[in-house]
């Protein structure tokens, strides 16, 4: 998938490295970003995230 913003090359990297820890039977792991809306979407809910990200992070969460 090609990255057309700062924010989704961001988002890509963080649901490639959420899904590498699931095929390593993380149970627990800490993601750290910049972008606010990426973190909030991540700890709140996915429903009121940025359309452009919200179909990234839900093959995720």
């Amino acid at each position: 998938m090609t990255a057309f913003s700062a924010l989704i090359a961001k988002v890509l990297a963080i649901k490639d490295e959420c899904l590498l820890a699931l095929l390593r039977n993380f149970q627990n792991i800490v993601v750290e970003s910049d972008p606010m809306i990426v973190v909030s979407s991540l700890n709140n809910s996915l429903e009121s995230s940025d359309w452009e990200i919200f179909p990234i992070l839900s093959r995720v969460l």
